[in-house]
């Protein structure tokens, strides 16, 4: 079984968006964590009229950040593998189908994730697929990581081996950087098919963030070799930052 995790703050208008296209999974065999990160709008009336699927549950604890969220997640999850769903992204029907015949495929990966379409406030829609067959492009710094987390399956022996997000509020929006710096050796499989649909938009976590990314320089973790001379040359919004240049060898890309 799949936990899907959808840690939200406030979203209770594009909530529904995200948990429509779980609905909308061709394969079935989930269960939903939404973790109210201590919203102060409709989100509570949003998600009840969900919960007559008895796969999804509601969960609440107070603002503590979307690190702090996941973790609830996980601790209250029942499945073999975990994914995350960012309350105003969504995926395609198939998302999960064909990662779980992955993880079947290929039993000894960690995780799997998926090409995406980044759809921005303009309305301009970017397919983005990693043109490199051997190698993961830059690691950036920007709340971005591997692709983005919508994108992500893993299992959930991954959180074992590396430990769960980090819930230094300093990190707000940037957990997943500091988290895959963290697990950079686990090994992973890449779709590559535009399967996650993340949205920017004014007022995201990720984007208010940007700014503090030389801070949180100083926190990451300092057992990783982190290479800051190399800045990605691409014209999107996230590789204009600073980035983190790393070989990603165990990465299979089909």
């Amino acid at each position: 079984m799949i936990s899907i995790i959808i840690p939200t703050y406030n979203r209770a208008n594009l909530l529904e968006r995200a948990v429509d296209s779980i609905l909308k999974q061709t394969y079935n065999n989930w269960e939903l964590l939404i973790v109210d990160d201590g919203s102060i709008d409709n989100t509570k009336d949003t998600v009840n009229k969900y919960l007559n699927d008895k796969r999804i549950k509601y969960i609440y604890q107070e603002n503590k950040g979307q690190g702090a969220a996941r973790n609830l997640g996980i601790k209250n999850s029942n499945g073999d593998y975990i994914a995350f769903l960012d309350s105003d992204d969504k995926w395609s029907e198939e998302k999960l189908q064909k990662q779980t015949e992955a993880f079947g495929k290929y039993p000894d990966i960690d995780f799997c994730f998926t090409a995406d379409i980044i759809n921005t406030e303009n309305k301009i829609i970017v397919e983005k697929r990693y043109e490199n067959k051997t190698n993961l492009p830059f690691y950036k710094l920007s709340g971005i990581g591997i692709s983005v987390p919508s994108s992500h399956v893993y299992k959930k022996t991954s959180f074992t081996k590396i430990g769960n997000f980090d819930e230094n509020r300093d990190l707000i929006g940037l957990e997943d950087n500091e988290w895959s710096i963290r697990g950079y050796n686990l090994k992973g499989y890449y779709i590559d098919e535009p399967l996650t649909e993340y949205f920017m938009h004014e007022g995201q976590i990720t984007k208010k963030n940007i700014k503090k990314n030389q801070e949180t320089m100083k926190i990451l973790p300092a057992q990783v070799d982190i290479d800051l001379t190399n800045v990605c040359n691409q014209d999107c919004f996230y590789c204009k930052q600073f980035v983190i240049k790393r070989r990603f060898d165990k990465i299979e890309f089909h």
